[in-house]
């Protein structure tokens, strides 16, 4: 066990290490090397990319990994990252990215609800996609509870994304998405 921590934590140390000497090609190199061997710990550090001057293709890179994640641990981190940036200029690539994943993000509907509030149109599509294709595996308190939440800030939103929201409150109130209807080999248990 202390191996694997030892490991985890040298990943992070080179990381750290790569991140202060803006060596780009060691962070790319690295999170290659993170797509079969990382562990949610390294998340924050590479998500905290997106806030940088590094180059646009390691921000990809970042958001790539991002919807490849399979570690159910990696949900607390995301959620908290995109809850403390409900806008900026790679949140809704990222929120794109959680719908990707495999993750599960039913107990979590709020987050995408605030940023569908909050964010532009793009962010709000993005927000729009992880609420509908969670709804399956959301619990019927969770469901009615964000339809309420999400009623409330009628007033917060913008005109552009008003039939988009009108969409979300209907498929709230119905406590399903149509998608596993239409594919529901995408949608077993």
């Amino acid at each position: 066990m202390n191996d694997k921590k030892d490991q985890e934590k040298k990943v992070i140390v080179g990381i750290q290490h790569a991140l202060n000497a803006h060596d780009y090609k060691s962070i790319h190199t690295k999170i290659e090397e993170l797509k079969t061997t990382g562990k949610p710990g390294i998340l924050p550090y590479l998500l905290d990319l997106l806030n940088t001057d590094c180059p646009e293709t390691i921000k990809q890179d970042v958001l790539l990994l991002t919807g490849d994640l399979k570690d159910q641990g990696c949900v607390q981190i995301l959620v908290d990252y995109i809850r403390n940036r409900k806008v900026g200029g790679h949140i809704s690539q990222l929120i794109a990215a959680c719908w990707q994943s495999s993750l599960d993000f039913s107990d979590e509907l709020e987050t995408f609800a605030e940023s569908f509030v909050a964010g532009n149109y793009q962010t709000a599509l993005e927000s729009f996609t992880v609420i509908e294709e969670m709804l399956w595996r959301a619990k019927l308190e969770t469901i009615s509870s964000n339809r309420l939440f999400l009623a409330g800030r009628v007033s917060e939103i913008d005109p552009e994304k008003m039939a988009l929201f009108n969409e979300l409150l209907k498929i709230l109130g119905e406590g399903k998405t149509a998608n596993s209807e239409d594919y529901p080999d995408l949608y077993l248990n």
